[in-house]
């Protein structure tokens, strides 16, 4: 049970009882110290009887269980470690990626220096450093053809406008130059639009010579809408006139539009009378334009 001095409680019926690893059990010859667990099933059988016991060590097995599934699985985290960090195999990668892998290692090994990668422009004497993204850029565009970018002639890109002073310059014009806003009105539409020809006047109206002649001529407009009274006497009629156009019911010039002249004559109107309100007619309506 180990070096240390540990104790079996022993729990009788009437009393609790201690023994340590050096006690002696009747009917079993042997130290405390020295029996395992298969001992324990006929050492309780034999304690049974007069007492109920419960027995308990240490179980040195169980702790060196444990440490080996740590072992274990310390070993298996380091066996995956080690297969991500292997190389892929030729076999293992797309035909696309391996021409852009040959691409990159001819690109660095074209401008390749001590301290890293530099790309030198004809036009320019400085020095540009040749990064990761700018050398995987520049590789696929020259896979896209040779009149976008060659070994010796950077890309047409964002990228390439940090190696190319001229289009980093050019650029940073077009930024610094000023900018010009235009408001238009909203009808600045309409002015460019071409002038439409004024319309024709409508052709005069046709006369039938079987419609009877109205009090208002074909030739006017009606005019404003009055009343019987407010008529006479704006244009001065006499009240006979009024009364006579009262005793046949007409309220107002909205009906003078469907009156002939015979009706006239039917509502017991004189000669000089219907010559009277013809002139009052021409100038309570207007002309037609011409």
């Amino acid at each position: 049970m180990g070096d240390n001095a540990e104790k079996l409680k022993v729990l009788a019926i009437s009393h609790v009882q201690f023994l340590d690893t050096d006690s002696k059990i009747p009917g079993f010859d042997g130290s405390l110290s020295h029996f395992k667990q298969i001992d324990y099933k006929p050492l309780i059988g034999r304690l049974q009887p007069y007492l109920r016991a419960w027995v308990g060590c240490p179980e040195p097995f169980r702790e060196q269980v444990t440490q080996n599934k740590e072992n274990n699985e310390a070993d298996d985290e380091n066996r995956k470690e080690k297969k991500r960090s292997q190389i892929p195999a030729a076999r293992d990668i797309l035909p696309e990626n391996a021409a852009l892998n040959a691409g990159i290692g001819k690109l660095r090994d074209k401008y390749i220096c001590p301290t890293g990668h530099f790309y030198v422009n004809p036009d320019d004497p400085d020095y540009f450093m040749l990064g990761n993204a700018h050398v995987e850029s520049w590789v696929a565009t020259i896979l896209k053809g040779l009149e976008f970018a060659m070994i010796k002639k950077p890309p047409n890109n964002n990228l390439s406008d940090k190696i190319n002073p001229r289009h980093l310059a050019a650029h940073t014009l077009l930024l610094q130059s000023p900018q010009i806003n235009i408001n238009f009105p909203p009808d600045f539409a309409n002015l460019l639009r071409p002038v439409l020809a004024a319309l024709p006047p409508p052709p005069p109206a046709v006369l039938d010579r079987n419609t009877p002649p109205m009090l208002i001529p074909a030739s006017l407009i009606p005019g404003a809408d009055l009343s019987i009274d407010e008529f006479c006497t704006q244009y001065g009629l006499d009240d006979d006139i009024c009364d006579r156009f009262k005793h046949h019911k007409l309220k107002g010039t909205k009906a003078f539009s469907y009156v002939i002249l015979e009706d006239l004559k039917e509502m017991w109107f004189a000669a000089g009378e219907i010559a009277e309100l013809k002139v009052v007619i021409a100038a309570w309506a207007q002309m037609l334009p011409v």
